[in-house]
């Protein structure tokens, strides 16, 4: 996003891109006599101010991306044309009015969920900048039904230090999409290509390596086993890849039948356990008792807990712990207290190597590895196993976070909705 000062109506208005700040002219008295506006004990002439403000009134008016700033009631003091294009509003008739009676901002895995105003009171209420670029997945849907897919940035608006409202940058992204959906559909032909000459290097490693072609030498037996292991991590690669492309393109089903979480997540554990043994790591589960089935995928739930434990043992050095459980996350009324149950949440909490504070906001980013564990030898992964396990979740109606100190640990917490998975038609069932 461009940065660059900002005057507009004769006040200074900070930096697009770093935080927005409103501050007032003060005013001086020059030599002569007259007052004159002020910027940090600069004496600025009428003339210039005005030329100012309508300089900067017609680089709003030409950005191509949408600005709308709001008030602390979330009333509209400016939207440029750009602004009112995307939306369809003329804006002089929405200046006044509440944002969210223009902007209906959702995540699309959650079409029916408004954010606008839930985002807005965010920003307005903890001064952070709250963003949206291409893969977070967030449209929005104009007064005529419409919708169309944004990345945003929404950041407050500061009058001196008191707090005035918030401002939004936000831009069409229709195109990048569209880019982004291409480079899914040649991920997912080019993994499919690779596939066959992977399968037959594993079935003549393996081959070679049970006796059936003769006997081999202790020191063929080694690069045999090298070149088995090498092509099981193709494998594993070429099988993530085939997930991230139908994950964007949308083609996976879900397909919920009554599960009971306990029981699934137990399991998995128990799949793990050889894992977890070999690095000497202990596993605790704890599982509330009054946990009901829900209606939930069992091959998409298992895939994101699968992903998530792996990863625990994975940056968990040897002789570590890793707790799991299954409980209720409820509702809270204004006091904090507890009011009802809404979502099941899993929780895998790990004493392991923890995630960087710089490097937080991006580790569910494809492909993306901690710059702490990169260089650890135990510590061998494709860098997806994370985005997948968030998108298949949040596909499903749930969500994925987490909180983590590097040096201490990091818990990952599932939240699985109570009412369950909706059913969805699809074409390629994950893998």
């Amino acid at each position: 996003m461009v940065t660059f000062l900002i005057f507009f109506a004769g006040v200074f208005m900070g930096c697009i891109g770093t935080g927005i700040f409103l501050r007032k002219r003060e005013a001086s008295v020059n030599n002569r006599g007259s007052a004159s506006p002020t910027l940090r004990g600069i004496t600025i002439p009428d003339s210039d101010v005005v030329h100012q403000r309508d300089k900067f009134a017609a680089i709003f008016s030409s950005i191509r991306e949408g600005i709308v700033v709001v008030d602390k009631g979330h009333n509209i003091t400016f939207i440029n044309q750009a602004a009112g294009s995307l939306l369809r509003v003329a804006p002089a008739e929405v200046l006044g009015k509440a944002l969210e009676l223009s902007i209906f901002l959702f995540k699309e895995s959650k079409p029916y969920e408004i954010k606008t105003q839930e985002l807005l009171q965010g920003v307005i209420l903890s001064t952070d900048i709250i963003s949206g670029d291409v893969l977070d997945r967030f449209s929005v849907r104009t007064n005529d039904g419409k919708s169309f897919p944004i990345a945003f940035a929404l950041t407050t608006l500061l009058e001196g230090n008191e707090i005035a409202g918030a401002i939004m940058v936000f831009r069409d992204v229709t195109k990048e999409r569209e880019i982004d959906r291409e480079k899914s559909e040649f991920v997912s032909l080019a993994s499919h290509q690779l596939r066959t000459p992977i399968s037959s290097i594993n079935w003549y490693a393996e081959m070679l390596l049970s006796g059936d072609a003769g006997r081999v030498s202790k020191k063929q037996k080694q690069y045999l086993d090298e070149i088995y292991k090498g092509s099981q991590r193709s494998t594993d690669l070429i099988r993530s890849l085939l997930n991230v492309s139908r994950i964007e393109l949308g083609k996976f089903p879900i397909d919920p039948e009554t599960v009971k979480v306990k029981d699934l997540v137990g399991q998995v554990c128990r799949d793990l356990l050889l894992p977890a043994r070999k690095k000497k790591i202990k596993i605790t589960e704890n599982y509330a008792p009054e946990i009901p089935a829900i209606a939930a995928d069992p091959r998409l739930l298992t895939m994101a807990v699968q992903n998530i434990i792996s990863n625990a043992i994975s940056y968990t050095p040897a002789g570590g712990h890793i707790f799991v459980s299954v409980a209720f996350e409820g509702t809270k009324d204004h006091g904090g207290t507890k009011t009802s149950k809404k979502d099941i949440v899993i929780t895998v909490s790990d004493s392991g190597y923890g995630i960087p504070k710089a490097e937080q906001p991006k580790i569910f980013t494809k492909m993306y590895r901690a710059d702490n564990v990169k260089k650890l030898k135990d510590t061998e992964g494709t860098g997806l196993g994370l985005y997948i396990a968030r998108s298949v979740i949040q596909h499903a109606g749930g969500n994925i976070r987490f909180e983590s100190e590097e040096g201490k640990g990091t818990t990952f917490y599932i939240t699985v909705p109570l009412v369950g998975m909706k059913k969805r038609e699809g074409t390629r069932r994950l893998e």
